[in-house]
C-alpha cells in the first residue's frame, strides 16, 4: 500500500489554508488525503475524509462527537480521530493547521502514529 501525506484540520474555519498546503504537497508528487475534523453541523468541505467518517470511529459512535456543544464535540472528535488513525495503514506523514481547537483535535491522532512517521502541527498556540 502506498503511503500518503494526510493534511488534517477543521475545514470549516481553515479550509482555504488546508487546501493550499495540500496543493503544495501534491505539487511535490506526493499523494494527499485531506481529513476534515470540523464539528460544525451541516458543514461540507469536499475533503477526502469527512467529519462523519472520522466521528464514526469514536468508540461510542457518532453521537459522542456531534453533540452540539463545542467542548464535548472537540473532545469527542479528538478521540474519534485517534481511533481513525489506528485504522489506517497508509499514513506516511501528517500535517495539521489550526488554532486551539484544531490543535487539540489533531494532536491525539498524531501521538498515536508510530515513532518515525513525520508529523507537523502548525498552530496559533505556543504550547498547551
Amino acid at each position: 500500500m502506498a503511503k500518503k501525506v494526510f493534511v488534517v484540520g477543521t475545514f470549516d474555519t481553515k479550509g482555504r489554508e488546508l487546501a493550499h498546503v495540500a496543493g503544495l504537497v501534491a505539487d511535490q508528487g506526493l499523494e494527499v488525503v485531506q481529513v476534515d475534523l470540523s464539528t460544525s453541523p451541516g458543514h461540507r468541505s469536499g475533503a477526502d475524509v469527512t467529519p462523519a467518517e472520522v466521528a464514526a470511529c469514536h468508540p461510542e459512535g457518532t453521537g459522542a462527537v456531534m453533540t452540539g456543544d463545542r467542548g464535548t464535540a472537540v473532545a469527542g472528535m479528538a478521540a474519534a480521530f485517534e481511533a481513525f488513525v489506528a485504522t489506517r495503514a497508509d499514513i506516511g506523514a501528517m500535517i495539521s493547521l489550526g488554532g486551539s481547537g484544531g490543535t487539540a483535535l489533531a494532536a491525539p491522532g498524531m501521538r498515536a502514529l508510530p515513532v518515525g512517521v513525520p508529523k507537523l502541527i502548525v498552530s496559533t498556540l505556543a504550547s498547551g
